[in-house]
């Protein structure tokens, strides 16, 4: 769920970017990366290798004491922290002066190592950037069309999450029908095919969702008009 949030933050965020000055723009993409990667180290247990998250986490469980807790205070204070900055950076700007272009240079490279080490850490990171960079493509060449792709991301996702669970459903369905994953000796006879009924139903919600999908984007294929001649 961490990562999930993540990208939707970074996908909310790159609009913010989009229409922004050129170096500022590349800082606040830079430091999007940044958050975007991180979250998803976090979730997996690997964050912790920043120090600075490292240290946020050590502060957390002595305070709070409970490890899953001071974990999710960890999360929150870090991305905080990571919004703190982008804020400034977007909002401030106008008052650094002199400095605008170095800072704003400091805010890329950091931004980009950050990210670029996420991705090393843990590969599935670089899954996350590719996931919000069509919308910060978009956010900046056709920024008129951004509401559109978010429409079609959600038609997508939608999409996916039914073809996935019609998928665990089916696989389900073989597993309950050999008498296994129950938590008595025997599985109740009508488990099956209401497994089979779910299976069903989530596949065919999928295949409408997938015609869905397909007919919104149609909309923007540069199909060929129709000429009316006159008699």
């Amino acid at each position: 769920m961490i990562t999930v949030a993540g990208w939707l933050l970074g996908i909310g965020l790159v609009r913010l970017a989009g229409q922004r000055e050129r170096w500022l723009r590349a800082a606040l993409l830079a430091q999007i990366a940044d958050l975007v990667s991180f979250t998803t180290l976090w979730e997996y247990g690997l964050g912790e290798q920043n120090p600075l998250a490292h240290l946020v986490l050590d502060l957390s469980r002595q305070a709070f004491g409970a490890e899953g807790f001071a974990g999710y205070v960890a999360t929150v204070v870090l991305v905080a922290l990571k919004l703190g900055l982008l804020g400034y950076l977007a909002f401030a700007e106008r008052h650094f002066g002199r400095y605008r272009r170095p800072v704003l240079a400091i805010a890329v490279v950091a931004g980009t190592v950050g990210a670029a080490s996420n991705v090393f850490a843990f590969g599935n990171a670089g899954l996350s950037l590719l996931i919000v960079a069509p919308y910060a493509l978009i956010a900046i060449r056709w920024p008129n069309r951004f509401r559109q792709a978010i429409d079609g991301g959600i038609r997508v996702g939608a999409t996916v999450l039914l073809a996935l669970g019609g998928l665990v459903a089916d696989v389900n369905v073989r597993w309950y029908g050999m008498g296994y994953g129950c938590a008595v000796d025997e599985c109740s006879p009508q488990l099956v095919p209401f497994m089979l009924a779910l299976t069903v139903a989530l596949y065919g919600c999928a295949i409408l969702a997938l015609v869905a999908t397909l007919a919104f984007f149609a909309r923007f294929l540069p199909w060929p008009r129709r000429v009316a001649y006159a008699r």
